[in-house]
Protein backbone atom coordinates (compact mmCIF):
# COMPACT_ATOMS: atom_id res chain seq x y z
CA UNK A 1 0.00 0.00 0.00
CA UNK A 2 2.66 2.74 -1.17
CA UNK A 3 0.20 5.38 0.36
CA UNK A 4 0.05 6.37 3.70
CA UNK A 5 -3.62 6.98 4.70
CA UNK A 6 -4.99 6.62 8.08
CA UNK A 7 -8.51 5.17 7.69
CA UNK A 8 -11.42 6.00 10.37
CA UNK A 9 -12.92 2.86 12.25
CA UNK A 10 -18.92 5.33 -9.06
CA UNK A 11 -20.37 8.09 -9.67
CA UNK A 12 -20.61 7.53 -13.72
CA UNK A 13 -23.28 10.47 -14.24
CA UNK A 14 -21.28 11.12 -17.80
CA UNK A 15 -20.45 8.89 -20.28
CA UNK A 16 -16.86 7.93 -19.34
CA UNK A 17 -15.29 6.35 -17.06
CA UNK A 18 -12.56 8.23 -14.67
CA UNK A 19 -14.21 11.95 -15.62
CA UNK A 20 -15.12 13.82 -12.60
CA UNK A 21 -19.32 14.75 -14.12
CA UNK A 22 -19.87 17.61 -11.54
CA UNK A 23 -23.95 17.00 -11.60
CA UNK A 24 -25.24 15.85 -8.43
CA UNK A 25 -28.17 14.28 -10.07
CA UNK A 26 -26.40 10.80 -9.64
CA UNK A 27 -23.88 10.90 -6.49
CA UNK A 28 -23.09 6.69 -6.48
CA UNK A 29 -20.75 4.71 -4.80
CA UNK A 30 -18.14 7.23 -3.12
CA UNK A 31 -13.90 6.27 -4.31
CA UNK A 32 -13.36 6.48 -0.73
CA UNK A 33 -15.57 4.26 0.03
CA UNK A 34 -14.69 1.63 -2.85
CA UNK A 35 -11.16 2.48 -1.94
CA UNK A 36 -11.81 1.29 2.17
CA UNK A 37 -13.82 -1.81 1.04
CA UNK A 38 -11.11 -2.43 -1.29
CA UNK A 39 -8.11 -1.96 1.55
CA UNK A 40 -10.37 -3.59 4.43
CA UNK A 41 -11.45 -6.65 2.88
CA UNK A 42 -9.29 -7.70 -0.26
CA UNK A 43 -6.20 -6.54 1.52
CA UNK A 44 -6.61 -6.77 5.39
CA UNK A 45 -9.14 -9.54 5.64
CA UNK A 46 -8.34 -11.61 2.27
CA UNK A 47 -12.52 -11.93 1.09
CA UNK A 48 -13.92 -10.29 -1.47
CA UNK A 49 -17.31 -8.65 -1.77
CA UNK A 50 -20.28 -8.11 -4.42
CA UNK A 51 -20.46 -4.90 -6.45
CA UNK A 52 -22.86 -3.70 -8.46
CA UNK A 53 -20.50 -3.06 -12.16
CA UNK A 54 -23.81 -0.87 -13.85
CA UNK A 55 -25.75 2.18 -12.76
CA UNK A 56 -28.80 1.03 -14.50
CA UNK A 57 -31.93 -0.51 -13.19
CA UNK A 58 -30.51 -3.84 -14.07
CA UNK A 59 -28.58 -5.23 -11.16
CA UNK A 60 -25.04 -6.78 -12.32
CA UNK A 61 -23.15 -8.11 -9.52
CA UNK A 62 -20.07 -9.22 -9.83
CA UNK A 63 -17.80 -10.92 -7.50
CA UNK A 64 -14.70 -8.31 -6.60
CA UNK A 65 -11.44 -10.42 -5.64
CA UNK A 66 -8.43 -8.26 -6.30
CA UNK A 67 -7.47 -4.78 -6.86
CA UNK A 68 -3.86 -3.20 -7.95
CA UNK A 69 -3.49 0.46 -6.66
CA UNK A 70 -0.47 2.89 -7.42
CA UNK A 71 -0.80 6.79 -6.52
CA UNK A 72 -0.18 9.53 -9.69
CA UNK A 73 1.96 12.61 -9.26
CA UNK A 74 -0.10 15.97 -8.82
CA UNK A 75 0.91 19.37 -10.36
CA UNK A 76 1.12 22.56 -7.90
CA UNK A 77 -0.15 25.45 -8.88
CA UNK A 78 3.47 27.73 -8.07
CA UNK A 79 5.12 29.23 -11.69
CA UNK A 80 6.90 26.10 -12.50
CA UNK A 81 4.25 23.56 -12.26
CA UNK A 82 5.93 21.77 -9.84
CA UNK A 83 4.89 17.70 -9.63
CA UNK A 84 4.33 16.50 -6.52
CA UNK A 85 5.66 13.06 -6.50
CA UNK A 86 2.95 9.78 -6.57
CA UNK A 87 1.25 9.08 -2.97
CA UNK A 88 2.59 12.23 -0.78
CA UNK A 89 -0.43 14.15 -0.11
CA UNK A 90 -0.63 17.82 -1.71
CA UNK A 91 -2.09 20.42 0.36
CA UNK A 92 -5.01 21.49 -1.70
CA UNK A 93 -4.63 25.27 -1.80
CA UNK A 94 -1.20 24.17 -3.70
CA UNK A 95 -3.55 23.09 -6.62
CA UNK A 96 -5.63 24.81 -9.43
CA UNK A 97 -8.83 22.26 -8.17
CA UNK A 98 -11.73 22.78 -10.51
CA UNK A 99 -13.70 20.78 -8.34
CA UNK A 100 -13.20 22.78 -4.62
CA UNK A 101 -16.80 23.21 -4.43
CA UNK A 102 -17.08 19.03 -4.13
CA UNK A 103 -14.93 18.01 -1.87
CA UNK A 104 -15.73 16.38 1.47
CA UNK A 105 -16.04 19.21 4.61
CA UNK A 106 -12.52 19.38 6.00
CA UNK A 107 -10.21 18.77 3.00
CA UNK A 108 -7.14 19.82 3.38
CA UNK A 109 -5.18 17.28 1.23
CA UNK A 110 -5.02 15.36 -2.43
CA UNK A 111 -3.96 12.05 -3.13
CA UNK A 112 -4.53 11.02 -6.78
CA UNK A 113 -5.22 6.92 -7.53
CA UNK A 114 -4.87 4.91 -10.02
CA UNK A 115 -6.72 1.22 -9.05
CA UNK A 116 -7.42 -1.89 -11.31
CA UNK A 117 -10.32 -3.82 -9.68
CA UNK A 118 -10.90 -7.33 -10.97
CA UNK A 119 -14.03 -9.09 -10.72
CA UNK A 120 -15.60 -12.41 -11.88
CA UNK A 121 -17.87 -12.68 -15.00
CA UNK A 122 -20.81 -14.88 -16.16
CA UNK A 123 -19.36 -17.55 -18.38
CA UNK A 124 -22.98 -18.98 -19.75
CA UNK A 125 -25.50 -21.10 -18.04
CA UNK A 126 -23.70 -24.29 -16.83
CA UNK A 127 -24.92 -26.37 -13.90
CA UNK A 128 -21.14 -27.12 -12.51
CA UNK A 129 -17.90 -24.79 -12.95
CA UNK A 130 -14.32 -26.44 -13.50
CA UNK A 131 -11.31 -23.88 -13.13
CA UNK A 132 -10.90 -23.58 -16.76
CA UNK A 133 -14.67 -21.73 -17.30
CA UNK A 134 -13.56 -19.28 -15.10
CA UNK A 135 -14.38 -15.96 -16.77
CA UNK A 136 -12.63 -12.43 -15.35
CA UNK A 137 -12.42 -9.04 -16.26
CA UNK A 138 -10.88 -5.58 -14.97
CA UNK A 139 -11.83 -1.98 -15.42
CA UNK A 140 -9.12 1.01 -14.14
CA UNK A 141 -9.94 3.51 -12.14
CA UNK A 142 -9.09 6.68 -11.72
CA UNK A 143 -10.13 8.95 -8.37
CA UNK A 144 -8.76 11.20 -6.01
CA UNK A 145 -8.91 11.01 -2.20
CA UNK A 146 -9.80 13.60 0.02
CA UNK A 147 -7.72 13.86 3.35
CA UNK A 148 -8.30 16.67 6.39
CA UNK A 149 -5.52 18.29 7.96
CA UNK A 150 -3.89 15.68 9.85
CA UNK A 151 -4.22 13.42 6.78
CA UNK A 152 -7.47 11.51 7.53
CA UNK A 153 -9.38 10.00 4.82
CA UNK A 154 -12.72 11.90 4.80
CA UNK A 155 -13.63 11.62 1.31
CA UNK A 156 -12.89 11.26 -2.59
CA UNK A 157 -14.35 12.12 -6.01
CA UNK A 158 -13.99 9.87 -9.40
CA UNK A 159 -11.49 11.62 -12.10
CA UNK A 160 -8.37 13.75 -11.57
CA UNK A 161 -7.33 17.32 -11.06
CA UNK A 162 -6.88 18.28 -14.51
CA UNK A 163 -3.42 19.72 -15.80
CA UNK A 164 -4.18 23.25 -16.22
CA UNK A 165 -1.62 24.58 -18.75
CA UNK A 166 -0.77 27.83 -20.28
CA UNK A 167 0.39 29.42 -17.24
Amino acid sequence: FPVTIKVPGGDYTGSERGVLNISTACRDTNPMTLHMAMKGLINDQKIGFVLDKTRTAQVWNQPAYKWEMTSLPIKKNDKDGTMVSAGEPVAIAEVDDLFKDYRAKGTAFLVQMKTKIYYGVENGPKLSYAASDEAVESDTLFYTLELDKNQNLVGGEWGLIPIVTGK
